[in-house]
């Protein structure tokens, strides 16, 4: 629940909350905020599922004012709603996930270049769990990554605050990546959601370290996932520098550069046939690194389930 700048109050319902009071802020949320600037958030619920959200939304706002504001009284603040009082103690957080280890799984995952000093071998839907008991606490969020483990730094950027982490934590934090998984976790979780985002995969995409190249791409995919304001002119812009970033052989590297170019071919029709153009374009150079991201894409953007859900006829394809 916010409320606008004449004290009335919207209520609405999202999967993102930073990123849509993001929206509502800079004027891209819902028609009834654009003119009511500037938003409190006053008031949250947590729900299991969209259609229980859906439901709880229609009771609020068919409550009277008074009610609502009874609402907020009663939480104490949007902070303090939906949440558990967690353990904020960098103390108690490490203990409940050195109480989730499991090593048994370590060896199994190295084969698939999941490594790291100190790796527990945590569960990703376990540290959901503990981030989710833990709540939103950036400070903790920075301790965690400072302690240098893989686990507590993918907690990190689960309890991390996306509008509170600064340019050069950001860059810490990338520069700190040494396995993919923690890269993918951090982008996915955190990253795609900080107002930066967009900016540093121009930055980064230009760096040599690998893991800083392949945050870049990673990040392309996770805004093409999951910005769903974006505009799709934004993703064909950064075409040319997919189709560079297919050149590099690391396979840390061209492996996000495929998913980032799959992500932009599943967002809607119209960037499925620019991904596959590009695709196309990627199969001619001399370059086995672009020709293996070409094949990727090619596969799975001409998939019938892609087609199915986009809605495109076999006889469009290229």
């Amino acid at each position: 629940m916010l409320r606008c700048a004449q004290g009335t109050l919207y209520t609405g319902i999202t999967n993102d909350l930073a990123r849509r009071l993001r929206a509502h802020r800079e004027g891209r949320g819902a028609r009834y905020t654009r003119g009511r600037l500037p938003l409190e958030l006053v008031y949250r619920e947590e729900a299991p599922s969209h259609g229980a959200a859906a439901r709880r939304e229609r009771e609020i706002k068919g409550l009277r004012r008074g009610d609502k504001l009874g609402l907020v009284t009663a939480s104490g603040g949007a902070s303090a709603q939906g949440r558990r009082q967690p353990p904020h103690d960098l103390a108690a957080v490490l203990a409940e996930i050195r109480a989730k280890a499991r090593p048994d799984q370590l060896a199994g995952r190295a084969r698939f270049g999941i490594t790291g000093a100190g790796r527990l071998g945590l569960a990703v839907p376990d540290m959901r769990r503990i981030a989710q008991k833990t709540g939103r606490n950036h400070a903790l969020a920075l301790k965690l990554w400072r302690t240098g483990n893989p686990d507590a730094r993918i907690v990190a950027a689960l309890v991390a605050e996306p509008e509170r982490l600064s340019d050069r934590e950001m860059e810490e934090w990338v520069g700190d990546f040494a396995s993919w998984d923690v890269c993918d976790q951090v982008c996915r979780n955190l990253f795609d959601k900080c107002p930066r985002a967009w900016q540093k995969i121009r930055e980064w995409a230009e760096r040599e370290e690998t893991f800083v190249r392949r945050a870049a791409f990673a990040l392309i995919a996770c805004l093409a996932w999951h910005d769903r304001e974006a505009p799709d002119r934004h993703f064909t812009e950064l075409l040319p520098l997919i189709r560079r970033g297919a050149l590099d052989e690391r396979t840390s590297v061209k492996k996000a550069v495929s998913w980032a170019l799959r992500r932009i071919g599943k967002r809607s029709a119209r960037l499925n046939r620019a991904a596959l153009a590009e695709a196309q374009r990627m199969r001619a150079l001399d370059s086995r690194s672009a020709r293996w991201v070409a094949a990727t894409a090619i596969r799975e953007l001409q998939g019938e389930a892609v087609r199915r859900r986009l809605g495109i006829r076999t006889d469009r394809l290229l």
